[in-house]
């Protein structure tokens, strides 16, 4: 008898405590943080060092009743091409502390966005006996600047297998990771 009081007190002390933390984990959200690269202080051996203290630091620096997590579970992502930066979940002091952080540049709420299609001719509409789509030879040497759809590069869907050459009336280049 003694034991199952025990255990009701316990799950009473624990239900107890769990709302003081419910508030800041409703408002954790994940922000893309852009960082100024040449700010970074000599002192570190690389930009995801640099990147980790500074969320230990604001972490530190942020004395709301929160659980702790460690920055390296906070921190999702490192960008090194088209941004210098990282992605990481921060509560609202959290990011007011960052925006005051050495070399810090913009942060953006990052929110998720359903992608709608790998399958763009059927998306479109497009049919394969008639109409625009066979009458463009079904894409043929075409040519696409840019697509940014938040999908790697590395993924099966843009597999350059079984395409054609690029073709001769390019007159630009190919820059890998920019």
């Amino acid at each position: 008898m003694a034991t199952i009081q025990h255990i009701l007190l316990c799950l009473w002390f624990l239900f107890a405590a769990i709302p003081q933390f419910l508030p800041t984990w409703a408002q954790m959200d994940t922000y893309i943080i852009h960082m100024d690269l040449a700010s970074m202080p000599k002192a570190f051996s690389s930009h995801q060092s640099w990147y980790l203290t500074t969320l230990e630091s604001i972490s530190d620096a942020t004395s709301e009743a929160t659980i702790d997590f460690p920055p390296s579970s906070k921190l999702l992502y490192t960008y090194t091409n088209a941004l210098h930066g990282f992605s990481a979940i921060l509560s609202p002091s959290e990011l007011r502390a960052m925006k005051d952080s050495p070399g810090f540049v913009s942060a953006i709420k990052d929110k998720s966005v359903k992608m709608d299609t790998t399958h763009s001719s059927k998306f479109l509409g497009l049919n394969s006996k008639y109409g625009a789509w066979p009458n463009s030879d079904y894409g043929k040497d075409v040519i696409i600047g840019l697509v940014d759809s938040g999908v790697w590069p590395e993924s099966k869907s843009y597999s350059d297998d079984g395409m054609t050459e690029i073709p001769s009336r390019w007159k630009g280049q190919c820059e890998s990771g920019t």
